[in-house]
């Protein structure tokens, strides 16, 4: 992903109360609204530890101060908000896909990133480094399927091993 439209990292927006305020939101054709903007981290779940975009608006229908429902984005492993060249709010996120993504998202946002996001980020590049070593073994089909698991569950030990390595390599080199 290209970053090149990064203006300024937003930081330190992590719920509703902490936000990243937009005062003069448009809402339909003619009403202007308030919307706010903060990165959402889950505590529980299979998402744990993952996070992603989520945003709220004012409703000026209504009397007073009163927010709709917020709307929530697609969990990435590592999400950052960030203004873009045109003064628009966008997130970016950072995910085990590539090396090269990897560090083109670190060279941009690394020096932003919170404690938790940095051993995310640690992690991320210990998965992606041993997934750029690993060969795939084609299933022969001779092998039964209790053969193929018990393969597949040696196999994802030594991944499992292999990442633990490279990530204990990686603390080492941050220290």
């Amino acid at each position: 992903m290209d970053h090149a439209d990064v203006e300024t990292i937003l930081t330190g927006h992590d719920s509703p109360e902490t936000a990243y305020v937009i005062e003069d939101y448009p809402y339909g054709r003619r009403l202007r609204c308030r919307k706010r903007v903060w990165v959402e981290t889950a505590t529980k779940g299979a998402k744990k530890g993952q996070q992603r975009v989520a945003s709220q608006t004012t409703n000026p229908k209504r009397a007073g101060e009163v927010w709709n429902k917020p709307k929530r984005g697609t969990y990435s492993d590592i999400v950052v908000l960030y203004l873009d060249t045109s003064g628009h709010v966008q997130g970016a996120g950072a995910s085990a896909y590539s090396g090269e993504e990897l560090a083109a998202f670190h060279a941009t946002f690394g020096d932003s990133l919170t404690e938790h996001q940095l051993a995310q980020y640690r992690l991320l590049l210990a998965l992606t480094r041993v997934g750029e070593r690993l060969t795939y073994k084609v299933v022969e089909a001779h092998e039964t399927p209790e053969e193929v698991e018990r393969r597949r569950a040696g196999e994802r030990r030594t991944i499992g091993r292999a990442v633990a390595v490279e990530h204990a390599r990686i603390l080492g080199e941050a220290e």
